[in-house]
């Protein structure tokens, strides 16, 4: 929901003000009626995304213009504390950065920023309250910090480091192969993929993650030394180990956050820093193909490796204001970056005026193909209908559609892919149990279809 109020009384007061109302629809007799469940008054949020099954999760995505960002400062500690070299030798510090393995924590330095882009919530998880009139669910939290998370709340936030201007987001897909895993758009030209079930710790000064055996240790260390007396419990320790520097505190040095597995440059044309082409408008998964890469073809073997097996389904990205769209290859557990297999872009129709360059919506539409449905009805021994998808552009102002078609077809799995849950494959039915599965791929777009519409598209 949209700014709105979420008292019902008019006040427009900002600590009443809602900006997430979950509502339930359902009929009664011959009416439909509406039940509003809960109400969040995080301030920036700008949109959700929903859990492709689980109603009781989302994610919300927070607005980059707004102040999702957070300044971090370096504070040196004022008494002898215990720091560990990178050497595995134990020295004093006193009143000077002495670190040898990592990143210095200099005070003159400026300070970094972090950005909250994004905020798993699991709703019967949140600690709510009662609304003062109305009795629904209320979470009075209005920035992402306020949220409870961590692995024990019923929120979880995604960081990256940077200035939100910079690294704020545009889209989120969830991975149909697991939907701990998702893929998100930025202004900084990168998609990321993050696990949102396992919750890492981040050093506010330097972005690294840190070790959460070697934080706990950490931590006991600095309990130890503040019984002890040598320390006050107010202290910062500087701390820095097998080349990654952090500090611990009870100030705020640390933040949890969704683990980000990977990053990957999505600028792969060179755009100059700063322009608007760089911003990735949209990512979306593939979930009806297992495979993408240039090099497939019909009835060959897919690109994959003999004991590599996919984390996620290939996936299309979205730049230049949304009139050019790349296939990429899926993220694997060889650890190696996705590859951009194909790019295709429109013509911005704006000539040499690059405002009136027109300003598409991308989406995503799959269908079987009818052909191989009917076969399947009236032979069942047929194989399964192949997947058929296009990518679908949307000019926001002229009314004009464009139907990208997918190319994809059939191929052979290695017999690595028996360690993966079978289910998840779009394969045709086996002629027997030692067959290699057949998994539908892409290898690049065949067609596409223009349409024109005498309605404004919205959507």
């Amino acid at each position: 929901n949209g700014n709105g109020n979420g008292n019902g009384n008019g006040n427009d007061d900002d600590t009443t003000m809602a900006n997430v109302l979950i509502w339930r629809i359902f009929k009664n007799e011959d009416e439909l009626r509406s039940e509003k469940l809960l109400e969040i008054r995080l301030r920036d949020a700008m949109r959700i995304v929903w859990h492709p099954f689980n109603a009781n999760q989302f994610v919300l995505l927070h607005d980059h213009k707004s102040s999702t960002s957070r300044s971090t400062t370096s504070t040196t500690t004022t008494a002898a504390t215990a720091a560990t070299e990178g050497d595995g030798t134990t020295e004093k510090n006193n009143n000077e950065e002495t670190n040898k393995g990592g990143d210095n924590v200099n005070n003159d330095a400026p300070p970094n920023q972090y950005s909250v882009v994004a905020t798993f919530v699991e709703s019967t998880r949140l600690m709510t309250v009662k609304h003062e009139t109305e009795n629904h669910a209320l979470c009075p939290c209005t920035k992402p910090d306020e949220i409870d998370g961590g692995a024990n709340g019923g929120a979880t936030k995604l960081i990256c480091f940077g200035k939100a201007s910079e690294v704020g987001i545009h889209d989120l897909s969830w991975s149909n192969q697991d939907t701990r895993h998702v893929l998100t758009a930025h202004n900084d030209g990168t998609v990321r993929l993050w696990d949102l079930r396992e919750i890492v710790y981040l050093d506010v000064h330097t972005g690294k993650e840190v070790d959460e055996l070697l934080l706990n240790q950490l931590r006991q260390q600095q309990e130890q030394l503040q019984q002890d007396g040598s320390v006050s419990a107010s202290t910062t320790t500087n701390t820095s180990t097998s080349g990654n520097s952090f500090t611990i505190s009870g100030s705020g040095n640390l933040v949890e956050s969704a683990k980000c597995i990977m990053t990957v440059n999505v600028n792969i044309t060179n755009e100059p820093e700063g322009s608007k082409d760089i911003e990735v408008r949209g990512c979306m998964f593939l979930p009806s193909y297992e495979d993408a890469s240039h090099n497939l073809q019909p009835g060959g073997k897919t690109s994959l490796e003999p004991g590599v097996c996919n984390i996620t389904s290939p996936f299309i990205t979205v730049t230049k204001r949304g009139s050019c769209v790349t296939l990429w290859s899926p993220f694997t557990t060889s650890g190696r970056k996705p590859t951009p297999v194909r790019t295709f872009q429109l013509g911005n129709g704006g000539g040499s005026d690059p405002a009136a360059a027109a300003d598409y919506n991308v989406s995503l539409c799959t269908a079987p193909n009818n052909a191989a449905v009917v076969a399947a009805t009236t032979n069942p021994s047929s194989p399964s209908p192949l997947p058929s998808s296009f990518v679908l552009f949307a000019d926001k102002t002229r009314s004009n559609i464009f139907a990208l078609h997918l190319n994809s077809f059939w191929c052979t799995a290695p017999a690595s892919t028996s360690s993966v849950d079978t289910s998840l494959l779009s394969s045709p039915p086996l002629s027997s149990a030692s067959a290699a599965p057949s998994v539908a791929v892409v290898n690049g777009f065949d067609y596409i279809i223009p349409l024109h519409v005498t309605q404004p598209v919205y959507s």
